[in-house]
């Protein structure tokens, strides 16, 4: 994807869950042979973004931000699409197995829908998403988002959950910093994939963190409410 869509928000969430507490929820039903046959299930996937980083790299472009993809144009968003689709059938007969594995939730809730239902949708608009990324204001929201990642997850006087929950209150900064600008210069519809997708990692990784774009740019954390039975 392009970094402006998922590479900064992924990255996000991967420091925010590298806690061991955390790790165990996503690994620790899984058979180390099973995680290891999964990571091999990934590597040609893997291979293929890092190809394109170092292409991006190569090309005097800034992609050397940890856990983001260069922006796929057409032709590239085609293969990893593929890639994605190899992955499901190799990665299939693990998935009863290892059902919350990360790597599993974090590339099904990343591709699964983009890379189906979303699939036209994307190729529609992948040139649009392209000058977005280009936006100066864009740039600095996600230069920002960073900073500000990498600074909690290197605090450790902080707790796991407040991590979680200011990650999620950053991530939610950073989609109200990008919505205008898609809506904008590509449309509603492509606005709906992104946020589509956003949503999908959001809930597969940090189920209480919902992505709310608060009035008068004032930010919160609402947590989803606990299921109350009156009867």
């Amino acid at each position: 994807m392009s970094k402006i869509l998922f590479g900064f928000v992924v990255f996000a969430l991967c420091l925010s869950v590298s806690n061991a507490r955390l790790h165990k929820r996503f690994t620790g039903q899984c058979p180390l042979q099973k995680r290891l046959s999964i990571a091999q299930c990934m590597e040609p996937m893997n291979d293929f973004a890092l190809s394109l980083q170092q292409h991006e790299a190569d090309a005097g472009n800034d992609s050397k931000s940890p856990m983001s993809l260069p922006i796929l144009q057409k032709q590239a968003f085609k293969k990893i699409c593929k890639l994605f689709s190899e992955y499901e059938t190799c990665v299939g007969p693990h998935v009863s197995d290892c059902p919350k594995d990360l790597s599993i939730t974090l590339l099904n809730s990343t591709y699964g829908y983009i890379c189906k239902d979303g699939y036209d949708t994307y190729l529609e608009n992948a040139e649009c998403f392209y000058s977005v990324e280009t936006i100066p204001s864009v740039k600095k929201c996600k230069k920002t988002l960073i900073s500000e990642t990498v600074d909690l997850a290197l605090d450790f006087s902080v707790s796991p959950q407040d991590k979680m929950d200011q990650t999620c209150s950053n991530i939610n900064k950073y989609i109200d910093c990008t919505r205008s600008p898609i809506k904008e210069q590509c449309g509603l519809k492509a606005w709906s994939l992104i946020h589509k997708v956003i949503k999908d990692v959001l809930n597969g990784l940090m189920p209480t963190c919902e992505v709310k774009v608060q009035k008068q740019r004032k930010y919160v954390v609402e947590r989803k409410p606990k299921e109350i039975y009156l009867f």
